[in-house]
């Protein structure tokens, strides 16, 4: 650029002094920066920094900090979220960047499913053995299941969990454990022998964690390999 010697400016920081083409002059203080020091330049401004309307009156916000946990970007065309309605910088726009989180659904009530992934003709029946052999059975019966519906759920994202019933009978289901727990609740009742759309205070409990689960969470926070214990009560 030596033929233009008089375009841009030096950064004002005496740190920097780097030259920049497109310098930003801060609003306080007044003098030039580069794009790195235009906000961090020590100068004394609130994070929401105001500037004065000299003519109609009143101030007005020149730019915004991201919302975002962390996060002290300041941006002129800041985001706003729908959700949560907070300003968030270009980074953190969207929902899972800003940590934004929908209202979770009440696990008493839970929405009817439009449409269950079943298979014509697979057939589910309770666990007659017991005793000695009852864990022996769960094995040959979980490796049935999972072939006669890996067309359905792939072989790697199923899991086989057993689950009592308050009459006692036992199943065993193959569900994909990517699903949340509110998704999988209907194959989980199909499986056993109950009608999938007549939910209403059914639960589904694991045995060996006494805290509840949040049916919003993906049912691979709770399991993480075959043959855990749950039951299903309503």
């Amino acid at each position: 650029m030596a033929e233009f010697p008089d375009l841009g400016q030096h950064c004002s920081l005496e740190s920097c002094n780097r030259l920049d083409y497109m310098p930003f002059q801060c609003q306080k203080c007044e003098k030039s920066f580069c794009g790195d020091h235009r906000f961090n330049h020590g100068c004394d401004i609130k994070e929401d920094r105001q500037v004065d309307i000299k003519d109609g009156g009143g101030t007005f916000a020149l730019y915004a900090v991201c919302s975002a946990k962390g996060c002290h970007e300041k941006s002129f065309d800041s985001i706003r979220c729908s959700k949560c309605e907070n300003n968030f910088c270009n980074k953190h726009r969207n929902y899972e960047d800003h940590g934004c989180i929908e209202e979770k659904p009440k696990s008493a009530v839970l929405p009817k499913p439009c449409a269950i992934l079943t298979k014509p003709g697979v057939k589910y029946e309770p666990i007659k053995m017991q005793g000695q052999h009852l864990s022996r059975m769960k094995k040959i019966i979980l490796a049935k299941m999972k072939m006669k519906l890996s067309d359905i759920y792939p072989l790697n994202v199923q899991v086989g969990l057993n689950i009592t019933l308050q009459n006692g009978d036992i199943y065993v289901v193959v569900v994909p454990k990517t699903w949340t727990v509110n998704r999988i609740m209907p194959v989980v009742m199909e499986q056993c022998n109950l009608d999938p759309n007549d939910r209403d205070g059914a639960k589904l409990s694991k045995v060996s964690d006494s805290e509840e689960m949040d049916y919003s969470e993906p049912l691979s926070k709770y399991v993480t390999e075959d043959g855990t214990e749950f039951t299903l009560n309503r």
